[in-house]
């Protein structure tokens, strides 16, 4: 992940000569855009673009870097390792993530991030890293053995409640004001203290209540869901008057279908979850949660993405 010319040259010469793979990530910067770049090189894919994404400088000097994008990158350049060492198809194109240059802005914004499980936990590091301070966790379950696997904060927190070793954890390494509820989001859920509401709940049925008390209340909302491989990240901005992200896909209706009796909240939790999504679709998925939620603060609308790590288009 260098920024520096030079030794990415002397790694691709490397690669090339003995014939290695190189997955290479880099940030990218100018007058009014950010983004970040990630490519698999191994021996015959000497494409053109390749000279093009090369730092400028071949020696250190300052350069471009921002801590959510870093935390999207590595996400990404984890999975191309995954890939190609398992012997499955790495990207066959240049992976881009590209957006308007975000402002400097006030970390004083009230958080309610639902949910503190893997997605909840890359979603705190995410927002501490960009300095948001005053941040509540909601969830009602214990931290299990099989969680430590993607949910990076809770090493020795075994037997906590996931949203109060969370918050604890943001206190003492970040220095943020964060605080553990713990309990279920529902319909009586008061959301006058926060200015913002981060989705990252593992069932239909709560997804549903959040958009619904979004809508509500008039409160911005940022929506994130995972699987083994795939992921999506959705917004809903209520001065903008769009639909909102259980509406977009469908879920008032699937939960109706559903029927009442057929959400066990006691049974659950992700102990329970026959295929528990791996760490790197909720690094990324955060990491894209994390960066819509800077945009929506600075009065920007970011586009709903979808991710599959074996799309051809990431």
């Amino acid at each position: 992940m260098s920024s520096y010319g030079l030794a990415a040259k002397l790694a691709l010469e490397k690669a090339f000569r003995e014939n290695r793979a190189v997955i290479w990530g880099c940030f990218v910067a100018d007058r009014d855009s950010e983004g970040l770049h990630i490519f698999t090189y191994f021996k015959g894919r000497e494409w053109q673009e390749l000279g093009q994404l090369l730092p400028p400088r071949n020696l250190p000097a300052p350069h471009f870097h921002d801590p959510v994008l870093g935390i999207i990158s590595g996400g990404l350049a984890l999975e191309e390792t995954k890939n190609f060492l398992m012997g499955h198809a790495v990207s066959p194109e240049l992976i881009t993530y590209r957006r308007k240059t975000i402002p400097r802005f006030s970390g004083n914004h009230a958080v309610l991030v639902v949910g503190a499980g893997a997605l909840g936990n890359f979603v705190g590091l995410g927002l501490a890293f960009s300095g948001f301070s005053n941040l509540t966790f909601m969830d009602p379950d214990v931290v299990e053995p099989t969680n430590l696997n993607r949910q990076i904060f809770f090493y020795e927190a075994v037997g906590q409640n996931k949203a109060a070793a969370l918050a604890e954890r943001l206190n003492q390494h970040y220095q943020t004001r964060a605080c553990g509820l713990v309990g279920y989001f529902g319909e009586d859920t008061d959301l006058t203290p926060y200015n913002i509401i981060i989705d990252c709940v593992d069932n239909f049925e709560t997804r549903v209540i959040l958009s619904e008390k979004a809508k509500e209340h008039g409160k911005m909302l940022i929506s994130g869901g995972t699987g083994v491989a795939a992921g999506q990240m959705i917004t809903y901005d209520p001065d903008l008057d769009g639909s909102t992200p259980a509406e977009l896909l469908g879920l008032p209706e699937i939960v109706r279908q559903r029927g009442s009796g057929s959400y066990d909240r006691n049974r659950l939790s992700c102990i329970s979850q026959p295929n528990p999504a791996v760490v790197m679709t909720n690094q990324i998925v955060a990491g894209l949660m994390v960066d819509a939620c800077r945009q929506l603060l600075a009065g920007r609308r970011p586009p709903n993405l979808f991710y599959e790590n074996a799309a051809i288009m990431r």
